[in-house]
């Protein structure tokens, strides 16, 4: 089969084509508050260069371990509906979500706020969706109605990078139009 037809027919396939605008949007996000949260610390929290930097490091272990907490809890538990794929990555973005709503108010309280249990709340919710989007991304690229699983998850790999990129682009122009408007 042509591989633009091939790709025609796994685009035509509703879930692979949410799945993929699902991955696109979330990456997007995710890969933006990356290079958002340092100049943040330095602005807001008055953190230096190497501090604000070493937040990084927390937010990441936060995502080991909430990487960590799904692999295992998924694979004790997998006949459990409870612990599906899905419940975890719906509870990985609604935590991030929450802990991203800390940053905010973070913003307004300054420096009496808990800065490092948000950022690492953060990761820590980050890793629990991204390990449940990629077990979902592979349970998903053998559905469908024709067997196009490298097809499926070369289009939800390549959702995921674009969204990558672009995020990273975004998040730094965001801080420096953000500053220019607000003047801080």
């Amino acid at each position: 089969v042509p591989f633009m037809q091939a790709l025609s027919q796994v685009w035509d396939d509703a879930t692979a084509r949410r799945f993929a605008a699902f991955i696109f949007v979330s990456m997007l996000a995710y890969s933006a508050q990356d290079l958002i949260l340092e100049p943040f610390a330095g602005l807001v929290f008055g953190f230096t260069p190497g501090q604000s930097t070493s937040l990084s490091g927390l937010q990441n272990t936060g995502v080991l371990l909430g990487m960590i907490l799904v692999g295992a809890a998924a694979t004790m538990w997998s006949r459990n509906k409870a612990m599906s794929l899905r419940n975890w990555t719906v509870a990985g973005c609604a935590g991030s979500a929450l802990a991203l709503a800390g940053l905010v108010a973070a913003a307004q309280v300054g420096p009496g706020w808990p800065l490092k249990p948000s950022v690492f709340a953060l990761g820590f919710c980050n890793g629990v969706f991204a390990v449940a989007a990629i077990g979902s991304m592979f349970n998903l690229a053998t559905s469908g109605t024709t067997s196009r699983e490298g097809l499926r998850m070369g289009l939800f790999g390549a959702s995921q990078a674009i969204a990558f990129g672009l995020g990273g682009f975004a998040g730094t122009v965001m801080v420096d139009v953000t500053r220019m408007i607000y003047g801080s």
